[in-house]
């Protein structure tokens, strides 16, 4: 849902309708002592988001009633959602971050990161993930190999290590799903 510059909700508005989200993924249904709980707030503070959303036509909200989200409030959800899970992805797995470090960074990160730099962060993870020269190795070798005090031949060293790995991998594959290779000089 694009919002103007006006109408965009605060950090704490959109962390509200996250929490009513996962809480109803998780539970199916949302009563505000959930959303205190989930969220380490007290029940007023719970309250005036929840008159403050309703107002804004993304939740549907009556004391002692179970709380939804409307369409408009689950697409933001939806979005804020993604934009943490991924995020926490990138930092745990790319950069080693612990996870709840990560979790934290990422729901800092989530409101004021670009859609579009999110996906280009996605994309590089799916990339490093995925490419023979990278992959799992390559990033373990990030947090312990990589030091810039290294010498050239020691980079020679390791990409020769990966080299052997991609042969091994070639001799395993049958002959009509090999990749084409230009010989190495």
């Amino acid at each position: 849902m694009s919002q103007s510059q006006t109408d965009r909700l605060s950090d704490s508005l959109e962390d509200y309708l996250e929490a009513i989200y996962r809480i109803v993924l998780e539970k199916g249904r949302v009563k505000p002592k959930d959303i205190a709980e989930a969220m380490h707030v007290v029940g007023a503070s719970v309250t005036g988001a929840l008159k403050t959303l309703s107002e804004k036509g993304l939740v549907r909200y009556a004391p002692y009633d179970d709380i939804s989200l409307t369409s408009a409030g689950l697409a933001i959800a939806q979005d804020v959602f993604s934009r943490h899970k991924r995020l926490k992805a990138f930092l745990k797995n790319m950069l080693g971050v612990p996870e709840k470090e990560a979790d934290e960074t990422a729901c800092k990160m989530e409101h004021t990161v670009s859609a579009a730099t999110i996906g280009k962060l996605v994309r590089f993870a799916e990339f490093i993930e995925s490419c023979p020269r990278g992959g799992r190795l390559w990033i373990s070798g990030f947090e312990h190999d990589c030091d810039p005090d290294h010498s050239l031949e020691q980079c020679r060293q390791c990409v020769a290590v990966t080299l052997g790995r991609i042969d091994q991998q070639l001799a395993h594959t049958p002959d009509a799903v090999k990749p084409s290779r230009k010989p190495r000089k």
